[in-house]
């Protein structure tokens, strides 16, 4: 598979873009049928990858670019997924603070389905960022996609759901008695003599 610069990409040079990116794809390929080893082609799939996913807007004609990019070299180069390192690959979607790079990410693992470990480990990737960003229906759209697909998510991650479903209920009960009081403050206001000093 050889690059072809993206009309659409909105580098300042599209075409040394992509001239570097064919020069790496080539490189990488060549190690990998002297060496057998596929470490280049990992780390070139992920700079796609994460360039695609850490745009401002997952829907930019950029992004959209660079995600076909990164499908086309996946579809030329099978056994990368197989070969990446998903805790890495998790800090950097972190690192990103972008949802996007997470559901790519789990989307990638289930796609070629990789082992067990990849997929949990990508679930509660995405599953933890949402907790942390206080988004408990996206956690819980998470959670039951893991469990229809018999994902087991782990101990940690659990926690993390669970912790972040009772501070929201504690947070919704804070402000129901908040709101009780000051209605209930606006019902003895409307008694009390305003104006009047003793």
């Amino acid at each position: 598979m050889q690059f072809e610069s993206s009309s659409s990409e909105t580098t300042s040079s599209p075409s040394s873009s992509s001239s570097i990116l064919s020069t790496a794809e080539s490189e990488a390929t060549r190690t990998f049928e002297l060496h057998g080893d596929l470490s280049l082609l990992v780390t070139t799939w992920e700079a796609i990858f994460f360039a695609s996913a850490v745009v401002s807007s997952p829907s930019s004609p950029s992004s959209l670019a660079k995600k076909k990019l990164a499908d086309r070299f996946l579809q030329a180069h099978p056994g990368v997924p197989r070969h990446m390192d998903v805790d890495r690959c998790l800090s950097r979607a972190r690192r990103s603070g972008r949802e996007e790079a997470f559901r790519e990410l789990l989307q990638t693992c289930l796609r070629f389905d990789l082992g067990d470990y990849e997929k949990t480990r990508a679930y509660e990737g995405l599953l933890v960022f949402q907790c942390e960003r206080g988004d408990l229906r996206g956690a819980r759209a998470t959670l039951d996609n893991a469990e229809m697909l018999g994902v087991k998510v782990g101990a940690d991650a659990a926690a993390a759901f669970l912790n972040v479903q009772k501070e929201m209920a504690a947070e919704a009960r804070s402000r129901k008695k908040w709101e009780d009081k000051e209605g209930i403050l606006a019902k003895i206001a409307r008694f009390l003599p305003f104006g009047k000093t003793r």
